[in-house]
């Protein structure tokens, strides 16, 4: 049998939080961002300099038997001449865990912090099962003075408050000169450094105590990322009820992109080409956008009036907004930038980005009022800038699971899924709602069937499912 190894991008969740049970989430993992402010006081103008960074799993490597992941550190922002952190294209620690046990190695300091030598030597920073083991909770002869369950990306974990910092499962580190790795802290030049954020994805998991000295800096230093630009892709999933599967694709890769510009009573507009697997779609060339002042307007051909797709300034002008709605606006991190997050209820809205809508809308598709008639859904996948994926939308597992063959979403490829293929190329959406007859992933479950990726259901996926399980046995 064929086990599918699945990146979680989305939880739908329908029940209380709370009612969620406990489950462990490995430290040391990729696809999550720590994000860190460091300040120091400058004696001689009596200002601040600051710099805020990431830390960021990225490969692994192989010491002394064991198998480590691999600590980068880069810098997002910072007000200083000389280089404040470490050099960005090597690792800073190597770190590895075992039975919810992190055992670090430290090959670079961090703003002067260094604790253990350059022998490569191997501490233990965390002891999820005997917290006060941890690293600098021994270090400090730190006391816990309180356990408690909070709710960390959709899941209970648990939260250690020491006498001076947290010690909080998936996110590390929490307090007072302390950061992701047990770098040493309480340093005597004025300066202190600890976590602002733990992201994933565009997501904010985690704000960590120096999350509002994070956000005055961001907003009195951060710089708009337009939307309109060229270079860009974004990358979408197009899925279409069965029934309807003679009018379009039923699966589709939707690619938009600014390719040129066009002149509409005297005004410059960017087109906005698309193309479905690969194919430039003739129909939807015509769409032309424009930015000015933060705000983007949209026509969708050049005899459609001008509507105003987003006000980055004031999101309820935006088309299709529905009023009564509170705004909560945060940083996210995309592409090394700081960039603002508009949060509606039921879509975010990016700078640079758009929204992210969870099972319909696009970059045109503004903050949608209703899904599409025609049994039609949309979702954003990924975007990708300078050659690699900056931003990954609610969309993105469905990419991956595309062609798969684990068409009942269990994580296992086996004659179970041949059985569901089957039932979706029976099944009549007049008879029984499409969504409430598939659970999880709703007319996006068409992406895992489609074995042979060609943008259809039929009988060559089953053929090509029953040779993949007979390959794999």
């Amino acid at each position: 049998m064929k086990r599918i190894v699945l990146i979680v991008i989305g939880i739908l969740v329908t029940a209380s939080c709370w009612a969620v049970e406990y489950s462990y989430v490995p430290l040391v993992r990729e696809g999550v961002q720590w994000v860190n402010l460091w300040q120091c006081i400058n004696p001689e103008n009596e200002t601040t300099d600051y710099c805020i960074s990431a830390f960021e799993f990225r490969g692994t490597q192989e010491f002394n038997g064991n198998t480590y992941h691999k600590l980068y550190l880069s810098t997002i922002d910072k007000n200083i001449d000389v280089k404040a952190v470490a050099d960005e294209n090597e690792p800073v620690a190597l770190m590895r865990e075992d039975d919810e046990a992190i055992y670090a190695i430290m090959l670079q300091t961090v703003h002067g912090r260094y604790l253990n030598g350059d022998d490569m030597t191997e501490i233990l920073a965390y002891d999820f099962k005997e917290p006060s083991n941890s690293f600098l909770c021994k270090y400090f002869n730190q006391q816990l003075l309180s356990t408690t369950e909070i709710m960390v990306d959709g899941v209970k974990s648990m939260k250690y408050e020491f006498s001076s910092q947290d010690v909080v499962e998936q996110v590390g580190y929490d307090g007072e000169n302390t950061v992701l790795l047990p770098f040493k802290g309480g340093v005597t030049d004025g300066s202190s450094f600890g976590l602002a954020f733990v992201q994933k994805g565009s997501e904010i998991i985690y704000k960590g105590k120096c999350y509002a000295d994070f956000l005055t800096f961001s907003n009195n230093n951060y710089s708009y990322v337009p939307l309109v630009r060229e270079g860009v892709q974004w990358v979408n999933l197009y899925s279409m009820a069965l029934k309807n599967y003679v009018r379009g694709y039923k699966v589709a890769e939707i690619v938009l992109e600014f390719d040129g510009v066009e002149i509409v009573d005297g005004v410059e507009y960017a087109k906005l080409v698309c193309r479905v697997n690969g194919n430039t779609s003739r129909g939807f060339s015509s769409c032309l956008m424009r930015e000015k002042d933060k705000v983007v307007y949209l026509r969708m051909n050049q005899d459609c009036p001008e509507v105003i797709l987003y006000d980055f300034n004031d999101m309820t002008r935006s088309w299709g907004y529905r009023g009564g709605s509170e705004i909560d606006v945060e940083f996210v991190l995309v592409d090394g930038k700081m960039r603002k997050k508009f949060k509606l209820s039921w879509v975010d809205v990016i700078e640079g980005i758009g929204a992210n809508p969870y099972y319909y809308g696009d970059l045109t598709s503004g903050l949608m009022l209703e899904a599409p008639d025609d049994g039609s859904q949309y979702g954003l996948s990924h975007v990708i800038e300078h050659g690699d994926i900056v931003y990954e939308g609610c969309a993105r597992i469905y990419d991956i699971l595309w062609g798969s063959g684990d068409a009942n979403g269990d994580g296992v490829v086996n004659g179970a899924d041949v059985t569901v293929i089957y039932r979706l190329l029976l099944y009549d959406p007049d008879e029984n709602p499409f969504v409430d007859d598939w659970p999880h992933t709703g007319l996006f479950g068409l992406h895992a069937a489609d074995v042979n990726r060609d943008g259809y259901l039929n009988g060559a996926d089953v053929t090509a499912l029953y040779s993949r399980l007979l390959s794999n046995e």
